[in-house]
């Protein structure tokens, strides 16, 4: 994969009849994002050793040429949710006041249909066989709107899904004060950055309106330390089986934190 270490990797919940990773990383040839798929070979069944390989050639790109102008604020998560559908977060590139307009996407989570791309190397693919029902801005006129599942977001960097019914919960890291776990339980909604931090009300510079958009479910004050919130998963016991957790565990959410 040209040596570049990615910022996420699912695999397809087809597997091994669409033995696919999907990759989100940062593109070797150009200050862009891009989110890509591989084809994988080798033991596909685990009926031996498992061993696989994935050739470079195999590449495929979703997207492509997505911006990546700073250093940071990259997103960074693929995953797949029950619907079958690829989500995928993206941070808004330091630029804050883009996070809530939709034809940016940037500062969002995007919701991808994968089930129609051709076998085989190529892509970018055309936006039209991304977009899957039911996505909120599915009718807008700009094409990556159509993509878009959440709008507001800063950096979220990893969250996890709800296996049971789908829900998002978004780890979204802050600038200054607060870091926040958002869940994103259906689409359309707008988490509130930059005019949002947590619980904070800020006061942003920005050329159009922005809207406070809808609380988080959790935030804690970071103020005067490093941070950098984690989004983690929701706990589901397996059948018959003792995870060594409590049963009063069963449906929490877990995080983490970067530095403390």
């Amino acid at each position: 994969m040209a040596n570049i270490p990615p910022l996420g990797i699912a695999v397809d919940p087809g597997w091994p009849g669409r033995p696919y990773l999907y990759v989100h990383c940062d593109d070797a040839s150009g200050p862009w994002i891009r989110i890509s798929r591989y084809t994988a070979a080798g033991d596909l069944a685990f009926t031996a050793d498992g061993s696989l390989t994935v050739d470079a050639a195999t590449r495929y790109d979703l997207l492509n040429r997505l911006p990546d102008n700073a250093s940071n604020h990259n997103g960074g998560t693929v995953r797949f949710g029950p619907d079958g559908r690829l989500y995928v977060s993206l941070g808004e590139d330091a630029n804050r006041c883009a996070a809530q307009d939709s034809s940016f996407l940037g500062g969002k989570i995007l919701r991808l249909d994968v089930g129609r791309l051709p076998a085989g190397p190529g892509g970018p693919a055309p936006f039209a066989i991304l977009v899957p029902p039911g996505n909120p801005w599915g009718a807008a006129p700009d094409s990556g709107a159509r993509l878009v599942w959440a709008q507001g977001l800063r950096n979220p960097f990893r969250f996890g899904i709800d296996p049971a019914n789908g829900a998002l919960f978004v780890g979204d890291v802050g600038e200054g004060t607060w870091e926040e776990i958002d869940r994103i339980a259906a689409g359309g909604g707008n988490y509130g950055w930059p005019l949002r931090e947590g619980p904070l009300t800020l006061s942003p510079s920005c050329p159009s309106p922005l809207v406070a958009g809808l609380a988080p479910v959790y935030a804690y004050d970071r103020t005067g330390s490093t941070a950098s919130i984690i989004g983690g998963c929701v706990f589901h016991r397996p059948a018959a089986a003792d995870s060594g957790l409590p049963v009063s565990y069963e449906g929490d959410y877990f995080f983490s934190e970067y530095y403390t």
